[in-house]
């Protein structure tokens, strides 16, 4: 008598371990500026997305919620991604949470970001988002890959951000 089907065998856990296991970025940014006016601006979606790197263009925008595309050059995503991003939760000048939904024909991405300010003497912000699910043609795809793109994403954002805000503090 085979007993197997009721009980999973190592390699049947390991795999339900991946499954589970979220993809998680944190990271923080320091500015000069108070911390009013940087909250200002990360809680301007307007704003936010003109620094979304590869933006192809911005369908919808108000304050809670921003729909655009974007077309990344990873060889693992070709041709465009529309995403839209609302606002969970808006505490100013401290907290804001969103999330993220990407979609393509045959392929979906959730995620959720939270950002926190505190001044500290300076402004610091923490970020962290979180990967909520793939679906589709995202699914496969290895985490180490996944990982890389979302940093270089993450990295050009916030030095875009750092530009922008030099450029406004620019006097004309």
């Amino acid at each position: 008598r085979n007993h197997s089907s009721l009980h999973p065998g190592p390699r049947n856990l390991a795999k339900l371990a991946i499954e589970v296991v979220l993809m998680r970025f944190v990271g923080q940014e320091t500015f000069s500026q108070p911390q009013g006016e940087i909250w200002d601006k990360v809680s301007d979606l307007q704003f936010m997305a003109q620094l979304i790197p590869d933006l192809d263009r911005i369908e919808q925008v108000d304050s809670d919620q921003l729909l655009c595309r974007v077309k990344p050059k990873f060889a693992f995503l070709a041709g465009s991604l529309q995403l839209r991003f609302t606002v969970l939760e808006r505490d100013p000048p401290n907290h804001l949470k969103m999330s993220i939904v990407g979609k393509k024909i045959g392929a979906g991405l959730t995620l959720e970001v939270t950002i926190s300010l505190a001044m500290d003497p300076l402004t610091c912000l923490t970020w962290e988002g979180e990967v909520q699910q793939r679906t589709g043609l995202l699914k496969p795809i290895g985490n180490s890959l996944i990982q890389g793109a979302a940093e270089n994403i993450i990295t050009t954002l916030w030095a875009s951000f750092r530009q922008a805000l030099s450029d406004e503090n620019q006097p004309s």
